[in-house]
């Protein structure tokens, strides 16, 4: 897939708040592989879809104890968004908290990568924090591309 226009990254006050600034700062500035760039599109896309009619929001996706034979239930938000909770729990927990300090970085004093590779690192200097966050990203897009898009084919 060549570059992705614009017009087909997600609204940053959506849903996935600012991981999608990050991703796009992080690709533009060569750090991360325009695979590892579209996996991280295709988890926001995923994450902003309107689930059913309660448009993704809905308190637990677990389904429901079955005691019948009827057909198996399904969260309010329907398969759709059970299959974005599944994929979403197929990341290890680490790199789950990870995309949850991306994605509320900006509801934060500290919320620059700086600051996100500082607190996993212990760096104290602006720049190599900001390496160590930026690893970490590159493995967590590598994951995500891992469940989202499939393996790599060569």
């Amino acid at each position: 897939m060549g570059v992705m226009s614009n017009r087909r990254l997600p609204a940053p006050n959506a849903p996935g708040g600012a991981f999608s600034d990050i991703i796009s700062d992080l690709h533009s500035e060569g750090h991360i592989s325009p695979r590892r760039f579209r996996a991280g599109v295709v988890l926001l896309i995923d994450w902003q879809a309107a689930h059913g009619r309660s448009v993704g929001l809905v308190g637990s996706t677990a389904e429901k104890v079955q005691t019948g034979f009827r057909e198996r239930l399904c969260p309010t938000g329907g398969p759709s968004i059970a299959g974005f909770d599944q994929r979403l729990h197929r990341l290890p927990p680490h790199q789950r908290q990870l995309l949850k300090e991306l994605v509320t970085s900006k509801e934060h004093a500290r919320g620059s990568l700086s600051d996100i590779g500082r607190r996993h690192s212990g760096y104290q200097t602006a720049r190599t924090a900001r390496a160590v966050a930026v690893g970490m990203i590159v493995v967590l897009l590598d994951a995500v591309a891992e469940v989202w898009l499939g393996p790599e084919v060569v």
